[in-house]
């Protein structure tokens, strides 16, 4: 056998290894998923300089002890999210996964995700009054 021939018999099993990529990862077992319902029961809008920049929904688990907060803009779009344990992500579009900014409070967490300054505030309102500005 030439040594140009050899060196393709040893390289060429290596490379079809390399083509197969990175360890297959098995996926969950759908009977192990079940789905959380979640209900808005409380409401902030981050005011600066007397305009509504955002607003804070959170949301808590039926039944459950878990929650999030959801952070939008004034258009009420859904920009990211904030956990109960202060953890806050912004959702960029078309990638796979959030930016995680931080862990903070619930409120440091908004202005993160609207990257407005400290100087924001939130204000409770009723949660009857975002469903009212919606429609």
């Amino acid at each position: 056998m030439s040594r140009t021939l050899h060196h393709w018999v040893l390289i060429l099993p290596l490379a079809a290894a390399s083509c197969l990529g990175p360890d297959q990862q098995s996926l969950h077992d759908r009977t192990e998923v079940t789905a959380a319902v979640a209900e808005p029961v409380r409401a902030w809008e981050i005011v600066m300089d007397g305009q509504v920049l955002g607003i804070i929904v959170q949301f808590a688990e039926l039944g459950g002890e878990r929650g999030f907060h959801s952070v939008r803009n004034a258009q009420h779009q859904e920009l990211g999210m904030v956990d109960d344990l202060g953890r806050s992500w912004r959702y960029q579009a078309h990638a796979p996964e959030p930016d995680w900014l931080g862990t903070g409070t619930i409120f440091q967490g908004a202005r993160a995700i609207l990257d407005l300054p400290e100087s924001a505030e939130a204000f409770e309102v009723p949660i009857e009054t975002l469903r009212s500005e919606r429609n």
